[in-house]
């Protein structure tokens, strides 16, 4: 689905390529407009892009450990995780969502933080105007089914990120379940 590249040529954040009952029930969902840092999320460091593994666990040299930033961890596998969750109700956490999902990232630590890194650098620019929405506190179900899934489980993310300067858009969904 990814809102299927309906966003080419935008002009607007808002101006959306879609049938027009999915930009209904689109508008009808209650966005929040997000800073960079509520964007990103707990989840994540915003001054340099540094993922945080967060819960406790035991990392191989280094022991017992807790909310660890990804370069502490380097290569190290983990012996045993109990991780932790967002609240689903705060906006944002796109590094939680793109860091633990359903099924899990294969690589070590470091491999993961620099795809982060690199992505979100495309993503939201290096002191670009942008402006990010998150549509995920609604029922995105009205959007489109694939989002019922996820209502189950994992949970569901939309985020929209207008560049203002170059008119681009990206769109940004997930939606899993077991």
């Amino acid at each position: 689905m990814a809102i299927d590249a309906h966003l080419s040529g935008a002009e607007s954040p808002r101006e959306w390529h879609l049938p027009a009952d999915a930009v209904a029930a689109l508008q009808s969902l209650n966005q929040c407009n997000l800073t960079r840092e509520a964007f990103l999320g707990e989840w994540c460091d915003p001054r340099d892009l540094m993922l945080i593994k967060r819960g406790s666990g035991e990392v191989e040299g280094l022991g017992q450990v807790s909310d660890i930033r990804y370069d502490k961890l380097g290569e190290a596998p983990f012996r045993s995780w109990g991780g932790a969750t967002p609240d689903c109700e705060e906006p944002g956490q796109y590094a939680y969502a793109f860091s633990c999902p359903p099924y899990s990232l294969e690589g070590p630590s470091a491999k993961i933080q620099r795809l982060f890194k690199a992505s979100t650098e495309l993503l939201l620019g290096r002191g670009e105007r942008i402006e990010i929405f998150d549509w995920s506190r609604g029922d995105l179900t009205r959007v489109h089914p694939l989002f019922e899934a996820g209502m189950e489980w994992w949970g569901v993310f939309l985020f929209t990120i207008f560049k203002l300067d170059d008119h681009s858009m990206f769109v940004i969904s997930g939606s899993t379940t077991d």
